[in-house]
Order: structure tokens, then C-alpha cells, then sequence
């Protein structure tokens, strides 16, 4: 059972329904709606702390969360700014190192599509409370959990802030890049690997434009929710109220089969552990290798 307090009527921790459920979310959980864009993460985590003052059953589905935050850790986290900025500046020279505007357009495609699959199998892994004390799962185990009990959060911290959340995940997928190709010096394969990098900043702006008060979503992104290019508010409260579906927090196109996979399939959560594990170490590489080979084979094509 999940915690009352921090988890409202159907409409409301969804965070995405009406402005009125926010309001009435707000209230209940004490919070104020941020005037203007700025730090949250203090008052964010003193409110996660009030609630773990409480007496919870060992039962409870988020014991383990408040029993690490008694025990001293943080929850929502200052990351390096100047780390992400590097990784924005890394990516955007990459994106600018492509041989032709068709070659970037295909990239971005192709690793859109890897990361609409990799967010869900990622989504499947830190949503698992048996793995939040794994080295190296367990701060991203534990700040997926709060989410759960939270899910306004995301959209109280600056963008920034969200994205400074994936600053060990890309360093190491652009460190396993360089260590697999030349990539520094392979403009196409920078290229390429910059793309993803985009894909999964991309990621975390559609996760929290899903939940952000519908007067906050403009016109275009509002768009590209409805066309599916961005997982919608609705696909993404339905995650919220049940945690066995809505896993891809990118486009959401790959619901059906994820979820089938998840509830049907494999559902152990160890097997996908190892996917997760498989595709941060050689699905990037992979998609690299197999886009250049066909686009290598289409311009041969077209030379004929």
C-alpha cells in the first residue's frame, strides 16, 4: 500500500490532469507552486524528510525510500553544472561534425528509437525497490521511488536540474563510445553518438512536460504529445497509478510491446536488469555500427 499522503485521488497525482488537480495536490501535500523557475531542491527534499519522520509499516511500498532517508540520504541531488554543460557542448559540436543535413536526420531518428526503447527498459530497472541497494543503482533506485511518492518534483526542478540527473549515465555511455570507435576523430561516428546524447536529454524534457500543468505546456509541445513524438499526460498518469505500464518516458510509441513484454514475457526483473546492463554497454555502439553500415549501403545505392 502506498503512502496516503503523498499519493492523491486519481487526477491528481497524475499532476497533469487539470490545474485544479494541481492546486488541489499542492495543498494537500503542503508544497507551494514555485512562482517563478528556480531552485526547488531544498524545499523539495525538506518535505520528503517530513514524511519520513512519520511512523510507516514495514509493508508500505515506500518503506525503503523513507528508511534511507532517515538514515541520511539525499534525495534529490545538486548535480555538476559544468559537467552537463560540457556534455551540451560535447554533443552539439558532434551534431555539427555531420557529413550531410540527410545523414543527421537519419541518426536522429535511429537513436530516437533506441532511446524510446532504452527509457523503458531503464524505467523497468529504477522503478525495481530489490535494487536500491546495488552500487551504483541505488541513488537512481532511490530518486525513482521518490517520484512515485512525488511525482510533482519533476516538475518544480529546472530543467537543468533534471538533466544534470543522467550526468553518470552519459559519461559512461560516451566513455564505452571513444573506448569502441575513434570517435573524437570519426565525425560520423560522433555524429551519431551525439544524437543519442540528444535522444536522452529529449527523454527527461518529455517526462516532465508530462507532468507539468497543462497551462505550462505550449502549443508545440503540446503537439507533439498528441502526434506521439512525446509520451503524453495520459499514457504517463497510467503509469502512476498502477507502475506496469507506461515505462518509455520518451515517445511512448513503444508502450504495447514493452508492456506486453514486462507483464507477459519476462517478468523477472533481474532478466531485465541484464538488458538494462547489455544496452548501456553495447546499445549505442550498436546502433552506431548499424546505421552507418545501411547508410553506407543507401549511398552506394543511390551512386549506381
Amino acid at each position: 500500500m502506498r503512502a496516503a499522503i503523498v499519493s492523491p485521488p486519481t487526477g491528481v497525482s497524475d499532476s497533469t490532469s487539470t490545474s485544479t488537480s494541481i492546486k488541489h495536490y499542492y495543498d494537500e501535500t503542503g508544497l507551494e507552486p514555485p512562482k517563478k523557475a528556480g531552485d526547488a531542491i531544498d524545499q523539495l527534499n525538506a518535505f520528503m524528510a517530513k514524511q519520513a519522520r512519520m511512523e510507516w509499516s514495514p509493508d508500505n511500498e515506500d518503506f525503503k525510500v523513507y528508511m534511507m532517508i532517515r538514515q541520511g540520504h539525499v534525495v534529490f541531488k545538486r548535480r555538476s553544472m559544468a559537467l552537463l554543460y560540457f556534455y551540451w557542448t560535447t554533443i552539439s559540436v558532434g551534431l555539427l561534425r555531420t557529413p550531410t543535413l540527410p545523414f543527421l536526420l537519419g541518426a536522429l531518428v535511429s537513436t530516437y528509437a533506441y532511446m524510446e526503447l532504452y527509457s523503458a527498459v531503464l524505467h523497468i530497472v529504477l522503478d525495481n525497490s530489490a535494487f536500491i541497494r546495488i552500487p551504483g543503482l541505488d541513488q537512481p533506485v532511490f530518486e525513482f521511488l521518490a517520484h512515485h511518492i512525488l511525482p510533482v518534483e519533476i516538475a518544480q526542478r529546472r530543467f537543468r536540474d533534471i538533466c544534470g540527473d543522467l550526468n553518470v549515465i552519459v559519461g559512461v555511455i560516451f566513455v564505452i563510445n571513444m573506448l569502441v570507435f575513434d570517435m573524437l576523430k570519426d565525425g560520423r561516428v560522433m555524429c551519431v553518438v551525439a544524437s543519442g546524447g540528444a535522444m536522452a536529454y529529449l527523454g527527461q524534457f518529455a517526462h516532465r512536460q508530462a507532468h507539468m500543468p497543462p497551462g505550462k505546456v505550449n502549443k508545440f509541445t503540446g503537439w507533439l504529445q498528441e502526434v506521439g513524438l512525446l509520451v503524453s499526460p495520459t499514457l504517463h498518469r497510467a503509469h502512476h497509478r498502477t507502475y506496469d505500464r507506461g515505462f518509455a518516458i520518451l515517445g511512448g510509441w513503444s508502450e504495447g510491446v514493452v508492456t506486453w513484454l514486462y507483464r507477459e514475457v519476462v517478468p523477472s526483473g533481474w532478466v531485465w536488469l541484464w538488458v538494462f546492463v547489455a544496452m548501456t554497454v553495447g546499445g549505442l555502439p550498436g546502433v552506431v555500427r548499424s546505421y552507418l553500415s545501411v547508410y553506407d549501403a543507401v549511398m552506394d545505392g543511390c551512386k549506381q
